[in-house]
């Protein structure tokens, strides 16, 4: 609640947005672990907030992209992770 979406994109079965905070949410077929939130839940109904921990700790998100089964994050310090 209360962000601001500045981009979306689809992968096969599921979906992504980004907001003009720096953080993700996505929601879909959750196969394998694509929506990003640390569970391999089958299917995610609502958007859920991409988890930022782990790999993407204390970055900022600038880009998504969404594929097949996977999804792909691009952090401001050009930091990548699929």
């Amino acid at each position: 609640a209360g962000k601001r979406v500045i981009a979306i994109t689809a992968g096969n079965s599921h979906s992504l947005v980004l907001c003009a905070d720096g953080t993700g949410a996505a929601w879909g077929r959750n196969f394998p672990g694509s929506v990003g939130n640390g569970t391999k839940t089958e299917s995610v109904t609502l958007p859920v907030a991409t988890d930022l921990t782990g790999v993407l700790a204390g970055k900022t998100i600038r880009f998504l992209a969404a594929g097949e089964m996977n999804s792909f994050a691009l952090a401001a310090d050009g930091f990548a992770t699929a």
